[in-house]
């Protein structure tokens, strides 16, 4: 067991130094490069601390590994021990707070996931992001009502039509719709999201609010959603992917409110 241990620590080691260098060919070449479909940082300091986590981890295996060798060691030289064992303790506690922060996404998703609006403002003044690596932040920022931090991150190039990686690829002002206040939905609105996008379902905003808002909401809500929705453009003469539209599933779902504000959308001009 513990030589395993040993070759485990080892082997991660070996896959830092692999991560570096595939991460500096991304810095000095404009590439986009990935190990195991995990997207590497950019900035060369934080490609140096994700490279230098898992060199703890590895070296944190090869010391289990060898516990029995360091312990005779430290009884024949204590002095020589605590040298080593100090600036081991101290890479620990330093890379250790880096793997955490990587685990949760990385420094920026990691101070909105903490709330910490003042360390995201810092992030994105002093570190240029791609937009992809700040949608699944604005995400989160939006999910929790924290619109001062969205705005951070759409000033900074978060994409308000970011579309979420789940089984529906449910564009940014979908998952507003169906999960968040009204808020959220006015926030994106405003800052330019298509009122208009769909899923993989062909549905819209405005059959998501119609489907759903007043079951997680009220209806009240739903029918200012629909209104909203409807001055920003959102079109209810579009289909799902069945051939429904909003009014088709208000009729089906026999909510009378919703009903009569979809009419109005629908409604041929005199």
């Amino acid at each position: 067991m513990k030589k395993i241990m040993e070759w485990f620590g080892l082997i991660i080691a070996a896959n830092a130094v692999f991560i570096f260098v595939v991460g500096i060919v991304n810095i000095l070449f404009e590439l986009d490069l990935a190990v195991e479909d995990i997207a590497l940082p950019y900035d060369f300091g934080e490609l140096a601390m994700m490279c230098g986590a898992l060199l703890v981890v590895g070296g944190l295996f090869w010391l289990f590994g060898n516990l029995g060798r360091l312990f005779k060691g430290m009884g024949k030289h204590p002095v020589k021990s605590i040298a080593i064992t100090a600036p081991l303790i101290a890479a620990l506690v330093i890379f250790g707070n880096y793997g955490l922060t990587f685990a949760m996404g990385g420094p920026v998703q990691r101070a909105v996931e903490m709330g910490n609006t003042q360390q995201l403002e810092k992030l994105l003044t002093t570190n240029t992001y791609r937009p992809d690596e700040l949608n699944e932040p604005l995400y989160f920022a939006l999910k929790q009502s924290n619109y001062d931090m969205a705005q951070a991150l759409v000033t900074a190039g978060a994409d308000v039509d970011y579309i979420d990686d789940d089984e529906f690829a449910s564009p940014l002002l979908l998952s507003s719709v169906f999960h968040w206040e009204k808020e959220a939905i006015t926030f994106l609105l405003d800052q330019g999201a298509n009122a208009n996008a769909q899923d993989n379902l062909g549905r819209t905003a405005l059959i998501v609010a119609t489907t759903y808002r007043a079951n997680s909401f009220s209806t009240d809500d739903a029918v200012s959603v629909l209104e909203q929705l409807h001055s920003a453009g959102a079109d209810a003469s579009i289909t799902t992917n069945d051939g429904k539209t909003a009014l088709d599933i208000a009729t089906a779902n026999k909510n009378q409110p919703l009903l009569d504000q979809l009419a109005t959308f629908t409604a041929p001009s005199k």
